[in-house]
């Protein structure tokens, strides 16, 4: 909508990481006060892909080190609190959306067209082979 004159990004990215914060709030909330507690999932699977989908496009937007930054700490804590939980969505999320937004950021300086296909061909591999090794060890656990 912005890229149309509609609207400004940055207000829509305040918002959602508003929003993703309080879904995310609230279904803690109801499910401490054991109301619907079969929901807590839904809450924090579309809290927290807000908070990420805020923070990804921050870092295409002007204040592009704040936004990498915020979505570094969100990373860090869905892979955290998803090995604590034994929730591997949640360390998937962090590991895709972090790459996405290191990425952005690295890919500009690569000068040459071979260069970034190399960084995201190896790069690419590398992550899906980490993702794999995590999900073989969260089955081995949860079974």
């Amino acid at each position: 909508m912005s890229g149309f004159g509609l609207l400004r990004s940055e207000p829509l990215r305040r918002t959602a990481l508003l929003y993703g914060a309080g879904v995310i709030g609230f279904g803690a909330l109801l499910f401490k006060q054991r109301i619907k507690q079969h929901f807590l999932d839904t809450y924090l699977h579309v809290g927290t892909n807000l908070i990420f989908l805020a923070t990804v496009s921050g870092v295409f937007g002007a204040d592009a080190a704040v936004y990498l930054l915020a979505l570094l700490a969100a990373s860090g804590a869905a892979i955290t609190l998803g090995v604590r939980f034994k929730r591997f969505v949640f360390v998937a999320y962090g590991t895709a959306y972090g790459y996405v937004g290191v990425s952005a950021k690295i890919v500009p300086y690569l000068d040459d067209l071979t260069l970034i296909l190399i960084y995201l061909i190896a790069t690419g591999a590398a992550m899906i082979g980490l993702i794999a090794v995590l999900a073989r060890r969260f089955g081995r656990e949860e079974s």
